[in-house]
């Protein structure tokens, strides 16, 4: 089987995965500050009242969003309700605010951004420079600090009311009277997103083996060049690709989470779809810079922690994740 549950986050570029996900709460906000080391898959999507800013601090290749690349600077809008894809390059560092979709319509009343951000087929991109993009990474940086040092203080409410007047106008400032970036060729991203999310749905309705190219077309009603481009668009890789990608983590996933015991590691890999377990073995390998032995050696100690609300982090264990 492939999973009948699709991580959250999926690594996508090869080797050890060192990763940090802070994030901060505060009394109607909350503040997500994000590095990865290595090219990495997310879904966001913001609840039905809740918009999300997202800022680049450090990117040396693009951010992909949903078929847009998004430049070191760059600050995207993620709409409340709707799901974007993200990939994020190797050593990618970057900052999202969720924002309840009262106060930030509230907040930038009159200006262009908030009509473009009802759009459907694209996330808004703004470029953030200048005294705005210095402000931005100041406060940003000043929160992570004192989060470190002095945690008493979100506590306070008087405190956590002046911390979010501060990410508020550090996040919004850039915004008001600022026509987006225009995004080109992007205006495929919603065709792209109904694919790949229609090919996943499909892979987790049947879990059971990897589908062959035609087979998928056929069943999508697509042509493979239609396929192709939804996929690299949306998350710079080949269908064929992203299939053992998906493969490599559900694997990755279940070893973290099953007792060892002999020929465990050969019908994990079986019942994920893998018919050379050589070629699975080295593959596994470039991907998480370790064989799959060696993640059922200490799995027992290297689960997946439970975050706040419940639900299992599924970043490499051994990663920096603070939530």
């Amino acid at each position: 089987m492939l999973g009948t549950t699709v991580a959250r986050h999926m690594q996508l570029g090869p080797g050890e995965l060192h990763a940090s996900i802070e994030r901060l709460r505060f009394g109607t906000l909350a503040m997500r500050v994000t590095d990865f080391s290595t090219a990495m898959r997310a879904t966001i999507e913001p609840a039905g009242d809740i918009v999300t800013l997202g800022f680049a601090l450090h990117a040396d290749e693009p951010i992909l969003i949903t078929g847009q690349r998004f430049h070191a600077g760059t600050m995207s809008l993620f709409p409340a309700g709707r799901a974007s894809e993200v990939r994020y390059p190797a050593g990618s560092r970057s900052v999202t605010l969720a924002v309840p979709s009262a106060v930030y319509a509230r907040a930038l009343a009159g200006a262009s951004i908030v009509e473009a951000t009802g759009a459907t087929d694209t996330n808004p991109l703004v470029q953030v420079s200048g005294a705005d993009g210095a402000r931005l990474r100041d406060v940003v940086a000043a929160m992570q600090a004192l989060a470190a040092r002095e945690p008493e203080l979100w506590l306070d409410g008087q405190w956590t009311a002046n911390a979010e007047r501060a990410l508020l106008e550090a996040f919004l400032r850039p915004l008001d009277g600022t026509a987006p970036v225009k995004a080109g060729a992007s205006g495929r991203g919603d065709a792209a997103l109904a694919i790949v999310h229609e090919v996943e749905a499909r892979l987790d309705a049947e879990p059971a083996t990897l589908p062959s190219m035609p087979a998928l077309c056929a069943a999508l009603g697509v042509s493979r060049r239609t396929l192709e481009r939804a996929f690299r668009d949306l998350l710079g890789v080949s269908p064929a690709q992203h299939l053992r990608l998906r493969a490599l983590n559900a694997v990755r996933e279940a070893l973290l989470l099953c007792p060892p015991e002999p020929g465990i590691v050969t019908r994990i890999a079986i019942d994920h779809g893998f018919w050379h377990l050589g070629r699975f073995s080295l593959s596994y390998r470039r991907l998480f810079g370790e064989r799959p032995t060696d993640t059922l050696g200490r799995a027992a100690s290297t689960r997946p922690r439970r975050t706040p609300s419940g639900k299992a982090s599924s970043l490499r264990p051994g990663a920096a994740f603070r939530e």
